[in-house]
């Protein structure tokens, strides 16, 4: 009795993703699919420099700051100017 309900225990498993070679390539392939799916998730976020993100959050700012009238358009392009690197 102990035998066979450990057989249907392990025979659900086998039936989920195929059993035999189908199921063993499969799950390689999802153990691939969800390694890849978590480096790009964690390196993509990694390799942002800071520089690059100090100067996207600086520029919102900048914008928001034009956009509530705290500075004029000439403070705004020389400011922006300034942060892109493309001051004259």
């Amino acid at each position: 009795m102990l035998q066979q309900g450990a057989h249907c225990i392990t025979g659900w498993g086998q039936h989920f993703m195929g059993g035999g070679v189908f199921g063993a390539v499969a799950n390689v392939l999802l153990l691939i699919a969800l390694i890849i799916l978590l480096y790009k998730f964690f390196v993509s976020r990694k390799f942002t420099s800071f520089k690059e993100r100090d100067t996207r959050d600086s520029l919102m700012i900048l914008d928001s700051r034009l956009a509530k009238g705290e500075i004029t358009e000439e403070e705004y392009r020389r400011l922006r100017a300034i942060l892109t690197g493309n001051a004259e």
